[in-house]
């Protein structure tokens, strides 16, 4: 179950990333101030940082929920109540 949570969060954070780009330039583009000019160029290392924090806080919670899973029987958890 750790493993499908880190692949989802990984798959999450590459889609992620492709649909944050998209909605980055379009909201750059939608601000047209006259005074400011904004600089829309994202550093390649950003992407390394915001998948590394992502996958981090993964781990992070597979860690702290390991002790709470290992506590369920499964046995006991798949009855029906009466």
């Amino acid at each position: 179950m750790f493993w499908e949570n880190i692949l989802l969060t990984f798959v999450g954070a590459l889609v992620g990333l492709i649909l944050g780009k998209i909605l980055h330039q379009f909201i750059m583009n939608c601000i047209q101030i006259d005074l400011i000019s904004f600089d829309v160029r994202i550093a390649p290392i950003s992407y390394l940082f915001s998948v590394l924090l992502t996958m981090l806080f993964a781990v992070c919670v597979n860690k702290m929920m390991t002790g709470k899973l290992d506590k369920i029987s499964m046995t006991e958890s798949l009855k029906s109540v009466d």
